[in-house]
């Protein structure tokens, strides 16, 4: 395998996007490989409910801006901030094979039992149908800390 050159960090937005910036950063560093920080919000709504669209064009417009403050925590590097929409898991997957990045980097909440059954895991399902590495990196002291 050769060197990477372009790195896909999925962001959340949460605290818990940290430790993987970090490793993502340190990583496209030693490579000298493009870092892309991604973010997937909430779908588009349906025509019939599009009395709310306002609000998840507010929602998109924050979730932007808070993605477009996010940094490489390394110098030199080249970084892309994007923004989709709809499916988290299938949004990364779909992204990465399109701009054919070679390693993807993510954070995990460290969720498990009903919690993880309810909610599902978007690190998990990406692990699972990615054609290409994922480096999984869980909240160092292993909490989950919430998006706002």
């Amino acid at each position: 395998m050769n060197s990477f050159t372009k790195i896909l960090c999925p962001i959340d937005l949460s605290e818990n996007s940290k430790a993987a910036i970090a490793l993502a950063s340190s990583l496209a560093k030693l490579a000298a490989a493009k870092l892309i920080f991604v973010h997937v919000g909430p779908p588009p709504l349906p025509r019939e409910v599009s009395f709310a669209a306002g609000e998840l064009e507010a929602l998109m417009a924050r979730h932007q801006e808070q993605l477009s403050e996010i940094n490489a925590t390394e110098s030199g590097i080249d970084v892309d901030h994007v923004i989709l929409q709809g499916d988290a898991a299938e949004e990364v997957l779909k992204y990465a094979e399109e701009e054919m990045c070679d390693l993807i980097v993510l954070s995990t909440h460290g969720r498990s039992g009903i919690t993880r059954l309810l909610m599902g895991s978007v690190a998990e399902s990406i692990v699972r149908h990615s054609k290409i590495p994922v480096l999984s990196v869980r909240y160092p002291d292993g909490t989950i800390k919430e998006s706002e």
